[in-house]
């Protein structure tokens, strides 16, 4: 592999990794978004069967794209707690 072969794949990794970044973001707000209709309308925010089958979901679709389903739970869960932690 040539330097340009691989300074065109960490080219390709960088914009990559600034998509995931702004999609956690986009995801983020929208949660945020999400639980502020949840209050107005005086629902849980937090549902833990929702949870469950969405990390479960997750994890399923993670392994069909060759992730190891613990990896993509952790990161679901990691996932949760940012932006700023509100």
């Amino acid at each position: 592999m040539s330097n340009l072969d691989l300074k065109r794949l960490r080219t390709e990794l960088d914009k990559i990794d600034d998509s995931m970044l702004e999609l956690l973001s986009n995801r983020f707000d929208i949660s945020l978004q999400i639980a502020e209709v949840k209050k107005e309308n005086e629902l849980q925010v937090f549902q833990p069967k929702r949870e469950a089958q969405l990390i479960n979901n997750k994890s399923n679709l993670g392994n069909e794209y060759g992730l190891d389903k613990k990896f993509v739970k952790e990161l679901w869960m990691n996932q949760k707690i940012n932006k700023k932690s509100f």
